[in-house]
C-alpha cells in the first residue's frame, strides 16, 4: 500500500502500526506488516504481532532525497485483517 512519498530531506521519527478488532484469525508467524522503501522495505517498520494491539517504531531516519514510502503486507495463515499505519515526520510526505 503506497503511504506516501518523502521529500528530501524529510525525517521520519516513528510509526505506529494499530490492528484492527476481531481480526487477523489464523496468522502465523510469517504474519506481518513492514513500511519503509524500496531500498530496505522494513526501514521504518517491523515486528507487527496480530495477537496484540498497538506498536511503535522509532527509527528516527532522514530521508536525503525524495523516496516513495510503503507499507507492505504479508498475509501468512491469516484469512483477513486490518490495521491502522501512522507514521511521524518532520517535513513533506505527500
Amino acid at each position: 500500500v503506497a503511504i506516501g512519498t518523502a521529500a528530501a530531506n524529510t525525517r521520519v521519527q516513528s510509526v505506529v502500526v494499530e490492528k484492527g478488532a476481531g481480526n487477523w484469525t489464523d496468522h502465523n508467524d510469517t504474519t506481518e506488516i513492514v513500511v519503509g522503501d524500496s531500498g530496505d522495505t522494513d526501514r521504518l517498520f517491523n515486528g507487527f504481532d496480530p495477537d496484540g494491539g498497538q506498536f511503535k517504531f522509532e527509527n528516527d531516519h532522514l530521508y536525503e532525497s525524495e523516496t516513495a514510502i510503503s507499507a507492505i503486507v504479508t498475509q501468512g495463515g491469516a484469512s483477513a485483517g486490518s490495521a491502522t499505519v501512522a507514521v511521524y515526520y518532520t517535513g513533506l510526505i505527500s
